[in-house]
């Protein structure tokens, strides 16, 4: 009996070590990315894009099985509980495909090619993408969540995968066939569009779409978009008719967002986007580009206003990065997801009893004057319990100057959140990539030129140094820094945003290394992404892994490379005179004609740029002298197109060689003199502050 049962125990612990061997079979354990590694027990056979999945797929005659998702992604989260760690699921995609799975965050060329299809198949995409193709990279099926079993409107895996696997066997030709078809949308047409601005045309569908009542554009699901704002602030200059208008368009809005559930109240910081109209119900990851561009768009609203209440928020958002998204080595971790312990929204989210347990009978009155807080909740997490996201019943405005102003709400505040930090937090995703952190860099010294937060130039200037260090290379540039290695050759974002970061950290600081930097950056985008056709491809002429290079302008969440590359080329032409920089800006906007035409409103950082290579606004060159700086006050109070030079005398042959036509400037009796220029055509200099701010 003894000998049985010890026989027995030991087949049960064979067993357990054959599936912990299986479990350590998958190929994405040795990967930096969050998101891979968390597939990396998956029985599913799982490898990284790669040669050696293409060789294998390509050896045993099998269509690749793509899967395209990100860490903080809920929906990529439920797709990999329901079939990803399913034992079935996992049997047909090892027997009959090989499966790839990719992190879009380290990969956005590969992901916009693919979700380019899944648009074209179906209208519409999203995460988690899956795509079928063959061991060449060409799909030929496309969709995104996929359940198990099939539902009424979805087929399932376990229908799919059989089905799929039967034709590749029986009828291939069709799905090459298939697949030949679905890279034509790759052809690029000849654009006969003659007409080549369509600023007026986006502004017009831009504020046909804005929602006076609730503020933003369009219906739910609402993404910020903060790109909208950052144009219509642009515009606004320039509109006097319609000035008012469009700056209550962009306090309105950022008054409600602020409102909503979409700001975490308690821990600060945006969500990635609200389900409802109002903006009381957010999707709750929260993502280091929202912060850096929702950051620029306050810093538009105080600019226009000086309202307080919009500097309030960009010390908020601050105070997040500074707490949960700023690395020790100064660069900014990526994202946090909006799952906790498997449940969306848990972290966040407060019973009633759990508010009626912190605070007395009258301060619960007081919060309910303030928020929407009620037995029944406004929010059912998916266990089906009733929970209270925190969103304003009244108006931010009022909130600020009732609650923030007097500190009655940061007492409710630390309350809040000292309990809702004893939870399980969700999973930060502390990978440092170049781009978004271009993006952060570029809003800190922004909010500093407008807001004078010093402290976030500080974090710009340190993450700026940080990623030279780690991530630029023998003049090539880095994608992706975790757990002290950096990897992933840089892509069209990344040289775009570090430029962008380069050219604001030089307004905010008048330091010309900065400069330097941004022109040698220029240089090597164009030697490896441009295309002599106009605009510049995602990927480096140097990346050979990809089925086809792919351009694109459409600004979705955040603004695309193309869009950043033109406002680089305007400010840049502006800076240095050099014509090439305004051809090239020109080239680019014409290549995306015909697209643009279709929705001149997706394309509002194209129209900004396009603002800014045809200003009206003067550039200054201020060339210091004896007396200091005492034209400061003006430069941090003139719009963001007006183009300010400093040169002195540790600056000077540098600053000649970048803009030869400052050569010949000089400081007037020893004073800090300002040559105010059009066109590279310069006034007659003055010393004289009043002057210059007169003609501003």
């Amino acid at each position: 009996m003894q000998r049985i049962f010890i026989r027995s125990f030991l087949v049960v612990l064979l067993s357990l070590c054959c599936k912990e061997q299986n479990k350590k079979m998958n190929h994405l354990k040795n990967e930096k990315s969050p998101y891979l590694l968390q597939h990396a027990d998956n029985p599913v056979d799982w490898y990284p894009w790669s040669k050696e999945a293409f060789e294998k797929a390509k050896k045993e005659n099998k269509p690749i099985f793509l899967s395209i998702g990100y860490s903080t992604c809920h929906w990529c989260h439920v797709m990999e509980h329901e079939s990803f760690e399913d034992n079935e699921v996992a049997a047909l995609l090892n027997q009959y495909f090989v499966s790839i799975k990719v992190d879009r965050e380290e990969r956005p060329d590969i992901d916009s090619i693919y979700m380019k299809v899944c648009i074209a198949m179906n209208g519409s995409g999203g995460w988690p993408l899956t795509i079928i193709m063959t061991p060449d990279k060409k799909p030929f099926f496309a969709g995104t969540y996929l359940p198990k079993n099939t539902m009424p409107g979805r087929l399932g895996l376990m229908d799919l995968l059989p089905k799929v696997a039967k034709m590749w066997k029986e009828d291939r030709d069709k799905l090459l066939s298939m697949s030949e078809e679905l890279m034509s949308i790759f052809k690029t047409p000849t654009s006969k569009i003659r007409t080549t601005d369509f600023t007026e045309e986006a502004l017009t569908r831009l504020l046909s779409r804005y929602d006076e009542k609730n503020g933003g554009f369009g219906h739910a699901p609402k993404f910020p978009s903060p790109h909208n704002f950052l144009f219509l602030a642009e515009i606004a200059e320039k509109k006097s008719g319609q000035k008012q208008k469009i700056i209550l368009t962009i306090t309105n809005s950022l008054d409600k967002i602020r409102s909503g559930g979409i700001f975490d109240h308690v821990g600060y910081g945006f969500h990635r986007y609200a389900t409802d109209a109002r903006w009381q119900i957010p999707h709750f990851e929260k993502m280091l580009y929202d912060q850096a561009m929702l950051m620029l768009a306050y810093t538009e609203a105080y600019r226009l206003t000086k309202e307080e209440r919009f500097k309030n928020v960009l010390s908020e958002i601050n105070s997040y990065i500074e707490e949960r998204m700023l690395s020790s080595e100064g660069g900014f971790y990526s994202a946090e997801d909006a799952d906790s312990e498997g449940i969306e929204g848990k972290f966040y989210t407060f019973r009633y009893d759990e508010i009626t347990d912190l605070f007395s009978d009258q301060e619960v009155k007081t919060l309910q004057t303030w928020f929407s807080i009620s037995k029944q909740g406004n929010f059912t997490d998916e266990t089906g319990k009733s929970k209270n996201v925190l969103a304003l019943k009244m108006p931010y405005a009022d909130f600020y100057r009732e609650a923030i102003v007097p500190h009655q709400w940061n007492k409710f505040r630390k309350i809040l959140k000292q309990y809702r930090d004893k939870r399980v937090r969700p999973l930060r995703d502390d990978k440092i990539l170049t781009d978004w952190n271009g993006l952060m860099i570029a809003a800190y010294a922004y909010v500093y030129r407008y807001a004078k937060l010093s402290s976030g130039l500080e974090k710009a200037k340190k993450a700026e140094s940080f990623l030279w260090k780690t991530m630029y290379h023998t003049r090539k540039l880095l994608h992706r820094y975790r757990g002290q290695e950096a990897g992933i050759s840089a892509h069209l974002s990344d040289y775009a945003n570090l430029i962008f970061a380069e050219l604001h950290l030089y307004d905010a600081t008048f330091d010309v290394a900065y400069l330097e930097k941004a022109i040698q950056l220029q240089k090597d985008l164009d030697t490896f992404f441009l295309d002599e056709a106009g605009g510049y491809f995602e990927s480096s002429s140097e990346n050979k892994d990809l089925p086809v290079r792919t351009k694109e302008a459409y600004d979705g969440a955040i603004p695309s490379g193309n869009s950043i590359a033109m406002w680089n080329l305007a400010k840049l032409f502006h800076i240095t005179g050099n014509v090439e920089y305004r051809q090239k800006a020109e080239k680019l906007y014409n290549a995306f004609a015909a697209e643009i035409k279709h929705a001149p409103d997706g394309y509002v950082m194209l129209h900004l740029a396009k603002l800014r290579l045809n200003k009206a606004s003067p550039d200054i060159v201020l060339v210091l002298g004896e007396n200091g700086n005492p034209f400061e006050e003006v430069i941090h109070s003139s719009p963001p197109d007006v183009q300010w030079l400093f040169i002195q005398e540790s600056n000077k042959a540098q600053m000649a060689k970048i803009s030869p036509y400052t050569k010949s400037m000089k400081a007037i009796s020893g004073k800090t003199t300002a040559y105010l220029c059009k066109g590279f055509v310069c006034e007659r200099p003055t010393t004289e502050v009043e002057v210059i701010k007169e003609k501003l």
